[in-house]
């Protein structure tokens, strides 16, 4: 780890690197998930809209309930992810706050 000089004047540039320096591993850790977060709101839309039309399609046209499937495993591995994640993103909040960085 480089050594962080603060007697220099800190520019918006630094103080963005700042925890990159400090926990590089946490810090892409949780960028990592909050990207996945990001993208939970469009999938989750998509995957009940999903599951709504081919159910439907089902009762109505007859079509196969396998197309049901994907949707169906889409919604429970977002849940299944923020049921995991959301302890682990806990526990390297700790680990940060042991480093004296949050």
């Amino acid at each position: 780890m480089k050594k962080i000089d603060f007697s220099k004047k800190m520019t918006y540039r630094n103080a963005l690197l700042l925890p990159f320096q400090i926990t590089p591993f946490y810090t892409i850790l949780l960028l990592l998930h909050d990207l996945i977060r990001l993208a939970f709101a469009p999938l989750s839309v998509w995957a009940t809209a999903h599951f709504i039309d081919k159910t439907i399609a089902v009762f109505t046209a007859g079509e196969a309930l396998t197309g049901v499937l994907p949707s169906l495993i889409l919604m429970l591995a977002l849940r299944l992810y923020q049921y995991i994640a959301n302890p682990i993103v806990i526990l390297i909040k700790k680990r940060c706050e042991q480093k004296n960085w949050m």
